[in-house]
């Protein structure tokens, strides 16, 4: 892989699974005032610039029965030089070894990895994660990733989920798109073109549209605790947690509300990740120099995951 030059103070966002990762724009308050929500209403949103590049919105809605929904939304402008998305995983993955850990875990491993002159994927001394969530669907006892899986552009996933959200070697390149067209991300000599990517179940947005209408079975119509992931245009990607599982404070969402909040974050192309007990949101509060859980897992506390 080509390797970038990067700015001083280089951001990276690890999507928990561990993984750190328009036609319409975010805007300043991570929603579109002009779009008109078929499941929710926001009545209160707040923001923080969390590095150059990755802004954090934190959205208070109600749903359309009533219910209070509480998420929180990262936008990474990949851009930029300076910003990374990038899988995280225990260990980094660093020995090929399969297994779970904390997100909070896989962020201390991945400022240590990519910041040592020493090491094989170096990036910068300034290597600093400021946000992450978890990602793949996994095997809860091997922590195999299920579906598309690359960390640096090492394949360890499984056959498992027909769709995918990548980071292309170039870095600045994101694409959600199916596990069958994996072909279309080969270079001239045969290699894979990807360099970071995680399985997803359901897409909730394709071209700019909510396609949940087919989307059945109590998994998919009723509401849990969700991460989900998104591209906007001007070279961005959205992360989003939503809380669930914990009423009144926040009542989760289904596949269908989930859709509607990407549309709000002007995601043109949008895929669920795991969800449930492992749904976990951590950042780096402005003023702090250490990542913290920002979301209420609704296990009670952080889960051990596998990739994010």
């Amino acid at each position: 892989m080509k390797r970038r030059n990067f700015e001083k103070t280089l951001s990276a966002l690890i999507l928990c699974f561990a993984m750190l990762f328009g036609l319409l724009s975010v805007s300043a308050s991570a929603y579109n005032k002009e779009f008109v929500s078929e499941t929710h209403d926001v009545f209160k949103s707040t923001s923080a610039t969390l590095a150059p590049g990755v802004e954090q919105y934190i959205n208070y809605a109600y749903a359309k029965d009533g219910n209070q929904m509480v998420y929180y939304v990262t936008v990474a402008d990949i851009s930029r030089d300076d910003v990374v998305v990038q899988t995280s995983y225990k260990d980094q993955y660093r020995n090929r070894v399969l297994g779970m850990s904390k997100l909070t875990e896989q962020v201390a491993s991945a400022n240590e990895y990519y910041s040592d002159p020493a090491s094989p994927q170096f990036i910068s001394e300034y290597y600093n994660v400021v946000a992450g969530v978890n990602a793949s669907f996994y095997n809860m006892t091997t922590g195999q990733p299920m579906g598309v899986t690359f960390i640096d552009g090492v394949s360890f996933g499984t056959s498992s989920y027909d769709n995918f959200f990548a980071v292309l070697k170039d870095g600045k390149t994101a694409v959600i798109d199916y596990s069958k067209n994996l072909g279309k991300y080969v270079d001239e000599n045969g290699e894979s073109t990807i360099w970071q990517a995680a399985a997803g179940s359901q897409w909730l947005v394709r071209d700019g549209k909510d396609v949940t209408a087919s989307a059945s079975g109590s998994y998919n119509t009723q509401r849990h605790s969700r991460t989900c992931v998104g591209i906007p245009a001007e070279g961005k990607v959205v992360f989003m947690v939503l809380d669930g599982r914990q009423e009144p404070f926040s009542c989760g969402g289904s596949m269908h509300e989930l859709a509607q909040i990407m549309l709000e974050a002007g995601c043109v192309a949008a895929v669920n990740l795991d969800g449930g007990g492992s749904t976990t949101y951590a950042s780096r509060p402005e003023g702090s120099d250490k990542i913290e859980i920002i979301n209420r897992p609704s296990d009670g506390s952080e889960r051990s995951i596998s990739s994010g």
